[in-house]
């Protein structure tokens, strides 16, 4: 699966874009600012419905404007035709191949993507929001029905956390908070249960990446640290051991209008050997642990969707050196299309030699405009 052609209208920095891809190998160079992650994260959007940088949708409407556009065209063993529209003040809308999703369950996955940025080279030793959005970022591609459950457990975790804080003001009783327990125990519990077993899948990926990386020196293994107990695969289970654990944090919670346990706090633990990663890796060590998980995600979701995802390289290859470079983008680049930004052509020059425009384009970001450019020109 690739993408073909993009059409954005007021998104971010870009008030109309229409652009044509290359199916392999697309490099977009310029200055900071000019708008080069502003088009990985419209690309994110349209295939994921989500922001790779963590932003609200309603936030990438440009100033004093309306609402936004993204429109792709993607080709692969069948032709999907993917939009997203936001209004300020109105719910997204999402069209695939001209007909309205009410789901994002109903599209998301249809085309697989994976993401990097600098940001990705602190997942080991970062804060534990990072790893969570690593986990949701890949279950929610592959299974609707997570993705479902999370926005479900995000609302509810919201009207808890809001009505603890009523409590805590004298404005309800403590034993109002019920239903909101009921629905996060129950929701939390299929969270829970299913990044387990996704993690016990998911590490083999990345120990074989990890291994390929090091040239088989270190062996990798990840841990889940999930903030519920779980005495068994069973939810029932699950719900009555927590449930006794909510009531004895009930006091604690209230003082501090915030919940205590429940997927939110999940953590992952990444381990060289025997000895915890954050900890006592190096700076290099921890880097390619991080690109061992990337790759791993790449793997998942080629082996459970049956297709190779988009790659998008944002502004990432510069905190590499030379060789993690070349290693990283030949890895990626077999058999998938790959978006690489980069401020300078000098920090990658064997990607510009190898530029011949047959199986590769070369774009100039400049204000939110792109030129096709000849490498000659850089």
């Amino acid at each position: 699966m690739f993408l073909r052609s993009l059409s954005l209208r007021q998104f971010r920095n870009y008030g109309r874009l229409d652009v044509e891809f290359d199916p392999r190998l697309n490099v977009f160079i310029g200055p900071n600012g000019s708008g080069k992650s502003n088009l990985m994260e419209a690309i994110a959007v349209l295939a994921t419905g989500q922001s790779h940088r963590g932003a609200e949708l309603r936030h990438l409407l440009q100033w004093e404007k309306e609402g936004f556009a993204v429109k792709g065209a993607f080709e692969g063993e069948d032709e999907v035709l993917l939009e997203v529209r936001q209004k300020s003040g109105r719910p997204r809308q999402t069209l695939l191949n001209n007909a309205v999703q009410k789901r994002l369950k109903d599209w998301v996955g249809r085309v697989p993507v994976v993401t990097f940025s600098p940001d990705d080279l602190s997942l080991v030793k970062g804060e534990p929001g990072g790893r969570r959005r690593l986990l949701n970022a890949v279950l929610c591609q592959v299974d609707g029905d997570y993705m479902e459950t999370l926005q479900r457990y995000n609302k509810t975790l919201a009207e808890r956390n809001a009505a603890l804080r009523q409590v805590q003001d004298h404005e309800r009783p403590p034993a109002s908070l019920e239903p909101w327990d009921a629905s996060l125990l129950k929701l939390g519990a299929s969270l829970s249960l299913a990044r387990r077993i996704f993690l016990e899948k998911f590490q083999e990926y990345a120990r074989r990446r990890h291994a390929a990386l090091s040239s088989g020196r270190e062996t990798v293994r990840l841990s889940y640290r999930p903030s519920f107990l779980l005495p068994s695969g069973e939810a029932e289970e699950v719900v009555a051991a927590n449930r006794r654990r909510l009531q004895d944090l009930r006091e604690g919670e209230i003082a501090l209008g915030s919940t205590l346990i429940g997927p939110h706090r999940d953590e992952v633990e990444f381990f060289l050997g025997e000895n915890l990663a954050r900890a006592y890796a190096s700076q290099g060590q921890m880097r390619t642990l991080a690109l061992a998980v990337k790759l791993a995600e790449q793997d998942f979701l080629t082996a459970r969707l049956k297709k190779q995802p988009l790659c998008l390289f944002d502004d990432m290859l510069s905190e590499l050196d030379p060789d993690r470079r070349e290693n990283l983008v030949e890895a990626l680049t077999s058999g998938t299309q790959c978006m690489v930004t980069m401020a300078a052509a000098a920090e990658w020059p064997r990607l510009m030699e190898s530029l011949d425009g047959r199986n590769s384009c070369l774009f100039e970001v400049r204000d939110g405009k792109l030129t096709a450019s000849a490498k000659r020109s850089f």
